[in-house]
C-alpha cells in the first residue's frame, strides 16, 4: 500500500508544473487527461490492495497452524470428534491425502492444501448436522465432494431402504505459510449462518433426498364449501391444499387481491387448512386471489381464484298441507286372484275399506286417488299431479317418495 501512495506523488508534482509553466493549451489538456486516467487506475489498485489485505487477514486468522504436521493431526482429531461425538456417525474412517503447494504469479508458495476423506454411516438428519457444523466452524476449509448412497435390506425381489446412508466426502483444508504457529479452532464459530440447525433439519430431512423435487401446493375450496350467499349473510369458506409432497410441510397463506378490506384468512397450525371469512357483501360476484407457499426447498407457491356470489334468495314454494283425512287412511294388505292383484285402502274416519286393482280410483278429501302399480311390498298411487310410493301398512300422509308426474287420467 505504501508503494501505491508513493506512486501518486510524481503525478501531483507534474500537475503543479502544468499550472505554473506556460505552454500549448491543447498539450496541457491532453497531458492532464492522461494523468487523471493514470491516477484513477492507481486509486483502483490501491482500493483492491486494501481489500486484498483485509481478506488476507481473515484467511490468515482462519488458516490451520503454519506447522503442517501439527495442522494435519489437529484437524483430523477435530474432524473425528465432530463425526463420532457430536453427530454420532457410525463406522467412521478418516484419512488424508498428499499435500499440495499453491503458488501465486511470483511463483512463490503462499499456502498448502490438505485433502481429507471421511467415510461413515448415518441418517439424513445426521448428515445435515455434520454439514452444518462443518460450515459453522471458523476454519479455512471446503467440501469438495459428497456421495450419499441409501442402504437397503432384503433380497433382490424385496429390497427396502433402511433409512441409513453410506457417506463418503472429501474436504480440502488450507494451510497458509504465514499463519500463526499454533491455534485452537475447536471453539471458534462463524456468526453469519443464514438459518439455524433446526431450520435446516426441517428443510432437508423431511424430504426424500432421492425423490422428485418439491412441487407447488394447490389450494382449493373444501368439498361442499358454500360460495353462494344471500344479502346480509356473513361469508365463511373452508379451504384445503392438494400437495403431492410430504404431509409434514408447513404452509403460509396470503390474500393477495381482495375487493373487500375486511376479508381475512384464518389459518390452522401448520397451514394445511384455512378459512376465508368476510362480512356480508353486496349483490354481485366478488373475486379474491389467495396464494399459498410451502416451506420446501426451494419454496413453491400456488394460487386460488375464489369467486363469491351474493344473490337474492329464490321465493319459496308454499308448502302443501297433507290432505285432511290422509293421516287416518292406510295402505292395508293385498290379495291376488288369477294373477290380478288387489290392494286394500282403509279409510278409518269413514269406516270403509276400498278394494282396488291397478287403474281404479277412490275419492278422498275432494281428490281422486288412482292406483297405478301394486308390488309385493309397495304400491304407487297418483294424486293431484304427483306419483306417490307407499310401503304396506303406511299412512297416505307419509309416502316413501314423491315424484311430480301426470295424473293417470292424463297418460
Amino acid at each position: 500500500m505504501a508503494i501505491a501512495v508513493a506512486a501518486l506523488l510524481p503525478i501531483a508534482l507534474v500537475m503543479f508544473l502544468i499550472f505554473t509553466v506556460g505552454g500549448n493549451l491543447a498539450d496541457k489538456d491532453s497531458l492532464l487527461s492522461d494523468l487523471k486516467t493514470e491516477q484513477e487506475s492507481l486509486e483502483r489498485r490501491l482500493e483492491i490492495g486494501k481489500w486484498a489485505e483485509a481478506r488476507q487477514a481473515i484467511y490468515r486468522a482462519e488458516s490451520l497452524p503454519s506447522n503442517t504436521d501439527d495442522s494435519i493431526a489437529q484437524y483430523q482429531f477435530w474432524l473425528d470428534s465432530l463425526a463420532r461425538d457430536t453427530v454420532k456417525l457410525d463406522n467412521v474412517k478418516i484419512t488424508h491425502g498428499n499435500i499440495s503447494a499453491r503458488l501465486l504469479e511470483r511463483k512463490e508458495t503462499v499456502f498448502k492444501t490438505i485433502p481429507f476423506t471421511l467415510e461413515g454411516v448415518g441418517t439424513p438428519r445426521q448428515v445435515t448436522s455434520f454439514l452444518y457444523h462443518l460450515n459453522q466452524a471458523k476454519i479455512l476449509h471446503r467440501l469438495v465432494e459428497l456421495k450419499l448412497s441409501p442402504q437397503v435390506s432384503g433380497g433382490a425381489a424385496r429390497r427396502t431402504r433402511t433409512g441409513l446412508l453410506d457417506i463418503s466426502m472429501t474436504i480440502e483444508v488450507a494451510n497458509l505459510l504465514d499463519a500463526p504457529e499454533t491455534r485452537d479452532f475447536s471453539q471458534e464459530f462463524r456468526d453469519d449462518m443464514t438459518r439455524t440447525l433446526d431450520q435446516y433439519h426441517h428443510i432437508v430431512t423431511r424430504r426424500n433426498l432421492f425423490g422428485p423435487p418439491n412441487s407447488a401446493p394447490a389450494p382449493k375450496t373444501a368439498s361442499r364449501a358454500k360460495t353462494v350467499y344471500e344479502p346480509g349473510e356473513s361469508i365463511s369458506v373452508a379451504l384445503q391444499i392438494d400437495d403431492g409432497d410430504d404431509k409434514d410441510q408447513r404452509y403460509t397463506w396470503k390474500l393477495v387481491d381482495s375487493p373487500n378490506e375486511a376479508a381475512e384468512l384464518i389459518v390452522d397450525d401448520g397451514g394445511a387448512e384455512a378459512r376465508f371469512t368476510a362480512p356480508p357483501m353486496e349483490l354481485g360476484t366478488h373475486q379474491f386471489n389467495i396464494r399459498v407457499t410451502d416451506d420446501g426447498w426451494p419454496p413453491k407457491s400456488g394460487e386460488l381464484s375464489l369467486t363469491i356470489r351474493v344473490e337474492e334468495p329464490e321465493p319459496e314454494e308454499p308448502q302443501r298441507e297433507p290432505p285432511k283425512h290422509a293421516r287416518d287412511t292406510y295402505v292395508g294388505g293385498q290379495t291376488s286372484h288369477n294373477g290380478i292383484r288387489k290392494i286394500y285402502i282403509q279409510i278409518r274416519r269413514e269406516g270403509r275399506t276400498e278394494r282396488l286393482v291397478e287403474g281404479e280410483s277412490f275419492e278422498l278429501d275432494g281428490m281422486t286417488w288412482t292406483i297405478e302399480k301394486i308390488e309385493d311390498e309397495q304400491v304407487t298411487i297418483s294424486v293431484d299431479g304427483e306419483r306417490r310410493v307407499y310401503k304396506m301398512r303406511s299412512s297416505l300422509a307419509d309416502p316413501e317418495r314423491t315424484d311430480t308426474t301426470a295424473a293417470v287420467s292424463d297418460r
